[in-house]
């Protein structure tokens, strides 16, 4: 952990380096997210964020819970069934 961070500062480590929270509320597609996120919410649309690493969905985890979006997380470990199940919910009844 960083000396000049409070352990709870952030709870994203990557191995012995901390990102701090203005990195990533700072970052262009974040700032996207800010704009875009709230007049989607008010329009009622729903949204799909993919990334290829898991290290992304951990941050983006972060960003909607600290911001009060609810997530659905489905990644490699997501179990096949909760897969499906969360898949039809999103496609059918959202």
């Amino acid at each position: 952990m960083s000396p000049c961070l409070p352990p709870d500062a952030h709870p994203h480590q990557l191995g012995k380096f901390v990102l701090p929270q203005d990195a990533i509320l700072g970052s262009t597609k974040v700032q996207q997210l800010e704009k875009m996120l709230p007049d989607l919410k008010a329009r009622g649309s729903r949204v799909l964020l993919f990334s290829q690493w898991t290290s992304v969905l951990d941050l983006l985890e972060w960003y909607l819970a600290l911001r009060g979006h609810a997530y659905c997380r489905l990644d490699g470990s997501t179990n096949v069934r909760h897969h499906y199940y969360y898949t039809h919910l999103f496609i059918y009844f959202s």
